[in-house]
């Protein structure tokens, strides 16, 4: 669990870093600019950090389910490796998206005035500067979306819901456990 919650805090640190220093620099400016590079290094950074925190989210629900739907076979599932692996699939993931969405969005030609009413490079805001046809931008847009955001999302919620069905079902016989606490109390305490 800890090891997932330093790669999420890790990857939380890096997502903010990527949108609030700009957006401060840009309130302290009169005229707000953003280069070319800039808007790419920026978009870049946005979609990776998003998509792997998001895959981590998914990477954590699963290791809370393991632990507490499966608590005799926890270390078999969430061994080091398997641990490593579904964090360096989600970096993976968000570097594949970032880099899918930055070329071929950077690649659409621009004209005239490119000004952003926004205060990051954000996807959509920079498809609707570009000349050409971005329909293929939109869909693949619209795919990533249900990828990377809707997949990990129902499947957050099916893992908490098998969570809260397991723990449900777990019948506490009062009268038991009240009996068995009185023979040890009896049995260590010395009195029979």
């Amino acid at each position: 669990m800890y090891f997932f919650l330093r790669h999420f805090s890790l990857v939380e640190i890096l997502y903010t870093t990527t949108i609030v220093p700009r957006m401060l620099a840009d309130l302290r400016s009169s005229y707000p600019t953003i280069p070319r590079a800039s808007c790419f290094t920026q978009l870049y950074f946005f979609a990776l950090f998003g998509i792997a925190e998001c895959c981590l989210l998914t990477a954590m629900a699963y290791d809370r389910y393991a632990a507490i739907c499966c608590p005799l076979h926890y270390t078999t599932l969430m061994s080091q490796g398997i641990c490593a692996s579904m964090v360096g699939a989600s970096y993976f993931a968000g570097i594949i998206t970032g880099t899918t969405h930055s070329v071929f969005i950077f690649t659409l030609p621009f004209r005239g005035a490119n000004t952003i009413h926004h205060f990051l490079c954000d996807i959509l805001p920079v498809l609707r500067l570009a000349s050409a046809s971005t329909f293929w931008g939109e869909v693949g847009n619209l795919l990533i979306t249900v990828a990377f955001i809707l997949m990990p999302f129902s499947l957050i919620v099916t893992s908490y819901a098998q969570m809260l069905k397991s723990i449900r079902g777990v019948k506490v016989d009062v009268k038991e456990i009240s009996r068995k606490e009185k023979f040890l109390r009896k049995k260590y305490m010395g009195v029979w």
